[in-house]
């Protein structure tokens, strides 16, 4: 509880070791990272995602997928997130949310992104 409750810390580097050392305490510490998500300052939202990657855990890239969704983020973490987990999904759990934000985002750069994700992911399928 004290480590989690240093990652309000406004120092980056303070919240770099605390964020180190719950990953290093437990990998699933890494759910924790991502509920508190959109808590945090854009350069720790990207080291969240960093982090994310490396978990090869499927609940993870899911919650990747949502963030990837939520049209609050900012367009660069939302792309991150998107990227990371149409890699590391298979294209059938995210073909719908990609052709969704593809044809309904607000987000001109978004929709481009959904679409460019969707023509690599069948281009490799082929």
């Amino acid at each position: 509880e004290k480590l989690v409750s240093m990652l309000d810390s406004t120092e980056e580097e303070t919240k770099d070791i605390v964020i180190e050392a719950l990953l290093k305490l437990d990998r699933k510490n890494i759910h924790l990272l991502l509920e508190r998500f959109s808590l945090e300052d854009e350069e720790t939202k990207f080291r969240i995602l960093d982090w994310s990657e490396k978990s090869k855990d499927r609940d993870v890239y899911l919650k990747l997928l949502k963030i990837g969704e939520q049209k609050q983020e900012s367009v660069p973490v939302r792309k991150q997130a998107l990227r990371i987990a149409t890699k590391n999904l298979p294209f059938t759990e995210t073909e719908s949310i990609l052709y969704n934000l593809y044809y309904n985002d607000p987000e001109k750069e978004i929709k481009e992104f959904s679409y460019i994700l969707i023509k690599e992911i069948k281009e490799k399928k082929q």
